[in-house]
């Protein structure tokens, strides 16, 4: 049986379709403003991955053709599709297909420009669970090793409560886990704004459609 790698970075993204993301940012940037916008954060995700030497997996939805995952996969990027259901089922199978392959997974999204290569560095390093929490109640990214059954369960995607939730899951467990320190997500306008000041990354759009 072939070795494992040390590592797997898995991105979960959806497609940057006008109408069909970022939609709590159009009072900003407009349906079309959104979309150019999540393409952005999507390529700045995978600048991020390949900040740490590897070649990233990329788990989208609702399909493999959009072309900003086309142009990914030409770039030797290689494009999964995700589960369908709720966002821990998501997770839950880049986590497994990721340790069919690598001794340590770890995932993230799209939502944070804060997120750099340091903090990256130090989930690839770590040891065990380990998060990066969101500023509003979430996490932005999550590192393991194992696939603890029942992480994921009662958790109310999308609320503030998500990352309390997942906590308490890990203590009924007897987990132990590190949490590093919070970053914000780029979900409403305040977020933009707040990104804008930051600069935190380069080309973020100035105008809505």
């Amino acid at each position: 049986m072939p070795s494992k790698t040390p590592l797997e970075i898995a991105i979960l993204a959806r497609a940057p379709r006008p109408g069909r993301c970022k939609t709590r940012l159009f009072p900003a940037l407009g349906a079309r403003g959104a979309a150019r916008l999540q393409a952005q954060l999507i390529e700045r995700s995978l600048r991020l991955g390949l900040s740490q030497g590897l070649s990233p997996t990329l788990w989208v939805t609702p399909d493999i053709r959009h072309p900003v995952f086309l142009k990914a996969r030409r770039q030797g990027i290689r494009l999964r599709l995700q589960a369908a259901g709720n966002l821990g089922r998501k997770q839950q199978q880049a986590i497994r297909k990721g340790l069919e392959q690598a001794e340590r997974v770890l995932v993230l999204g799209t939502d944070c420009p804060a997120l750099d290569p340091t903090t990256l560095h130090r989930l690839r390093q770590g040891r065990g669970l380990q998060w990066v929490p969101a500023t509003d109640g979430g996490y932005v990214a999550l590192a393991l090793e194992s696939w603890p059954a029942g992480l994921f369960t009662a958790v109310d995607w999308g609320s503030p409560q998500v990352l309390r939730q997942v906590r308490r899951n890990t203590r009924r467990r007897g987990m132990p886990w590190q949490q590093l320190r919070a970053l914000p997500d780029l979900d409403r306008p305040a977020d933009w704004k707040a990104a804008r000041r930051a600069a935190w990354i380069d080309g973020l759009l100035r105008v809505r459609d």
